[in-house]
């Protein structure tokens, strides 16, 4: 009596996981409609590049661990779009100073945990606080972290971010700040000519 229960809930939750594999499944159809939405969206903002990042410190409106999108944008701007729903500076993912153009960086840079412990400076300690001195990874895994400064209403900014997986994403920033960079200047130089 009791193994024929056993067997009955057994087939029964085989049934139940044969029926969410088949009917679960999304619609190809709708995903890539989505996708499109999406791209669309995102060729509407002027959207250059999206990345994924984790705030450290140094953003005036941004709190520590703050899950936010970098965009680096056509019109020559980078953008922090804010993605904690829970966060004291999310207001519809839009706050005070999201929006920094080209021409108010200083400098932007990927450095490696140990290159920053290496080169700890005053405004490397008060951007990275307690990571500025964190003990020695035991793995040969390195994190790596976009160190921003930029000039905000003439306040010299620097924030540290984190990226949140693995990946080449970081040097991408960079390479795309860069090539915008010489084209803006290009722009001008044709402009005075």
């Amino acid at each position: 009596m009791l193994g024929n229960l056993y067997i009955f809930l057994f087939f029964a939750v085989l049934i139940g996981i044969f029926i969410i594999i088949i009917f679960g499944r999304e619609d190809p159809k709708e995903v890539q409609k989505r996708v499109k939405y999406f791209e669309e969206q995102e060729r509407k903002q002027g959207i250059i590049s999206k990345t994924s990042l984790i705030h450290l410190n140094g953003h005036p409106y941004l709190q520590p661990n703050d899950l936010l999108t970098f965009h680096i944008r056509k019109n020559n701007t980078i953008y922090f779009e804010n993605n904690n729903l829970n966060s004291k500076t999310h207001i519809k993912s839009d706050f005070i100073g999201n929006e920094v153009r080209l021409s108010q960086l200083i400098r932007y840079e990927v450095k490696t945990e140990k290159e920053i412990r290496r080169d700890v400076t005053l405004t490397r300690l008060v951007t990275l606080g307690i990571f500025a001195f964190g003990a020695k990874k035991k793995t040969e895994e390195n994190t790596h972290y976009l160190i921003l400064t930029y000039l905000d209403n003439g306040i010299e900014i620097t924030c540290a971010l984190r990226q949140m997986r693995m990946g080449q994403e970081l040097g991408g920033i960079v390479s795309t700040l860069n090539r915008m960079k010489i084209e803006s200047n290009n722009v001008k130089k044709c402009a005075n000519n």
